[in-house]
């Protein structure tokens, strides 16, 4: 009843009743508030709700950002010590065979007779030492593979607790944000949302132009590829051509036969080369084109990234001066102090 009578005097005010600058509301008024208000950084409490709300966003994003590194983060060091377990795994065993070969070796040994020859006794002594060596040698290795696979767990368990930190962090700030609710939190919250989306698509429009750069660089050393190897098969077409012409005219020439035939055997390697050139082109061509529409998908995308940030911060600014939006938000902020 009292939003509805205060939105009636308004009216009333700004119908023709009274003149809105003639009218003196008290300062800590609402109306007053948004009387002198002509967008966003007013200071005013609707103001000031929206930029707690703005604030919040960004705080979120922060953590959201922070979880996403951690996350990946984690998974690496996950990969990394699955991959070390492996390798220690796979050391061990090459140990445990290094030393059943050290023992045979010396079993061996053992088992010949008095009337073993100083061959077969210096050849059986010098495998007892090889093994030996071998499994000494494989040990080390299983050692050092187990002491990296302890370092890759460590590594592993430090990074899923930082990652686990970070959901928490992450899980606090979106409790916060969403405590902010109402018209004017949702217009500054989607500001922080399209300023983060415009950072990301600018990051990404970056990227995929440089990509594409790359790309069009291949490509175009691809296309100097066939470029040369076309000017070379012409020449070679033509000494052919010149060489069979030669060859018509004096037909019993052994010189020129032979020079006939040495011009075919070029003509076709630069034949050859000339298609290879082509073949490899192809997909390098593909892409380049690839790579140059996926750039201006991205230019397109950070444009209108950019556009959006544009028309959120002014949908806010129309929310600041608008009175029954102050009047709701002022509801909301002061429920939102008791609240905390």
């Amino acid at each position: 009843m009292i939003k509805l009578l205060l939105a009636l005097i308004v009216s009333a005010a700004y119908a023709g009743f009274a003149s809105a600058e003639d009218l003196n509301f008290d300062d800590s008024s609402v109306v007053a508030s948004v009387q002198g208000c002509d967008g966003r950084d007013c200071a005013t409490a609707t103001d000031a709700f929206g930029l707690e709300a703005y604030n919040a966003a960004q705080a979120n994003w922060v953590t959201v950002d922070a979880l996403a590194v951690a996350n990946t983060a984690s998974a690496a060091a996950a990969a990394a010590s699955a991959t070390a377990d492996a390798a220690s795994a796979t050391a061990a065993a090459a140990s445990t065979t290094a030393d059943a070969a050290s023992a045979a070796a010396v079993a061996a040994l053992a088992a010949l007779g008095d009337d073993a020859t100083a061959e077969e006794t210096a050849t059986a002594t010098a495998l007892v030492t090889s093994t030996a060596s071998d499994a000494t040698a494989a040990t080390t290795a299983a050692t050092a593979a187990t002491t990296a696979a302890t370092a890759a767990t460590t590594a592993a368990t430090a990074a899923a607790a930082t990652a686990a930190t970070a959901a928490t962090a992450q899980a606090a700030t979106a409790a916060t944000l969403a405590t902010y609710t109402g018209t004017m939190a949702a217009a500054n919250i989607a500001i922080s949302d399209g300023q983060h989306a415009n950072t990301a698509a600018i990051a990404a429009d970056a990227a995929a132009t440089a990509a594409a750069a790359v790309a069009a660089a291949d490509a175009a050393v691809a296309n100097a590829d066939i470029t040369a190897a076309t000017v070379t098969r012409d020449a070679a077409l033509t000494a052919y051509v010149a060489a069979t012409e030669a060859l018509a005219l004096d037909p019993t020439n052994e010189a020129l036969s032979e020079n006939k035939q040495t011009t075919a055997e070029a003509l076709t390697t630069a034949g050859t080369a000339l298609d290879t050139a082509t073949a490899a082109a192809v997909d390098v061509n593909a892409a380049s084109a690839a790579a140059a529409a996926a750039a201006t998908a991205a230019s397109a995308a950070a444009t209108t990234a950019a556009a959006t940030v544009v028309s959120n911060l002014a949908a806010a600014n129309a929310l600041v001066v608008d009175l029954e939006t102050n009047v709701d938000t002022e509801i909301l902020a002061a429920q939102h102090q008791v609240d905390e």
